[in-house]
C-alpha cells in the first residue's frame, strides 16, 4: 500500500505479511518510514536547552541554527540546533550577556552580533564554536536592524535616530554611514535584487507608526 500521511508525524507505511501461497494474512502492522519526505503540518523536535525569549536564531552554512541570548537567565549562552537529528548542543558563551539583540550572518560564515542600547559587539565562529569581541560601534544604538551589503559589509540602522553605522568584517572595524531621510525605531530592511537597501515602516520622532519607505544604495 502507499505510505499513509498524518499531519505533524512522519509517513506510516501498512505491511501485511501473508504465508508462501498468498492466501493467508499472517500478520499486518504499521511501520513509520524514515528517510522520506516529512509529511505536512508541524511535529515536535528537541526542547531548547535554556528557555528564551527576545532571543535570536541564525541559520549557518551547515544547516545547524545558533540560537542566542534573551531576556532568560542565564542570558550568555549560546546552542546549536541540528535539524538532521532533532537535537540540541551547547556551543560557546557569549562574552557579553544581551537581550533584544541583532545577529547577522556574514558572508564567511561567522555571525555578528550586537545589542540594543550598547556598543559593544561580538563574531560567532562557525570553525570554533568560540564569540570574540569586535570593534565597538561608534554609537549606542535602540530597536536596530543589520543587513549584510552587496560588499560583505554590514549596515545597521533604525535605533531612534537617522543614523547608520557600517562593520567592516575584514578589519573588524565600524565607521559611520550616511544618515536615513526619516529617523525611525524598529524598521524592516530587505536587500533588493539591484543591490540596494529597501527600509520600511518602524516608528519615529512623535509618530506611532511610520508608512514611509527609503532605498539606500552603498558606494
Amino acid at each position: 500500500m502507499a505510505p499513509e500521511c498524518q499531519p505533524g508525524t512522519p509517513p506510516l507505511l501498512q505491511v501485511t505479511l501473508t504465508e508462501a501461497s498468498g492466501r493467508f494474512t499472517v500478520r499486518t502492522f504499521t511501520v513509520a518510514v524514515s528517510g522520506g519526505t516529512p509529511c505536512p503540518g508541524w511535529r515536535r523536535t528537541g526542547h531548547l536547552a535554556t528557555p528564551r525569549t527576545e532571543h535570536v536564531a541564525t541559520v549557518l552554512p551547515s544547516g545547524k541554527v545558533l540560537v542566542v541570548g534573551g531576556a532568560v537567565f542565564p542570558r550568555d549562552k549560546a546552542e546549536l540546533y541540528d535539524p538532521d537529528t532533532g537535537t540540541r548542543s551547547a556551543t560557546g558563551s557569549l562574552n557579553v550577556a544581551r537581550r533584544e539583540l541583532v545577529a547577522t550572518a556574514l558572508p564567511d560564515g561567522r555571525v555578528l552580533v550586537t545589542n540594543t542600547f550598547g556598543t559593544q559587539a561580538e563574531v560567532y565562529s562557525t570553525e570554533t564554536g568560540t564569540w570574540t569581541p569586535t570593534g565597538s560601534l561608534p554609537a549606542p544604538l535602540g530597536l536596530h536592524v543589520g543587513s549584510v551589503l552587496p560588499s560583505g559589509r554590514v549596515l545597521v540602522l533604525g535605533g531612534a535616530g537617522r543614523g547608520t553605522e557600517v562593520y567592516d568584517p575584514d578589519t573588524g572595524t565600524w565607521a559611520l554611514g550616511a544618515d536615513m531621510v526619516w529617523p525611525r525605531t524598529g524598521p524592516t530592511v530587505s536587500v533588493l535584487p539591484s543591490g540596494e537597501i529597501l527600509v520600511t515602516g518602524g516608528t519615529g520622532e512623535g509618530v506611532p507608526v511610520l508608512a514611509s519607505t527609503e532605498l539606500y544604495r552603498s558606494p
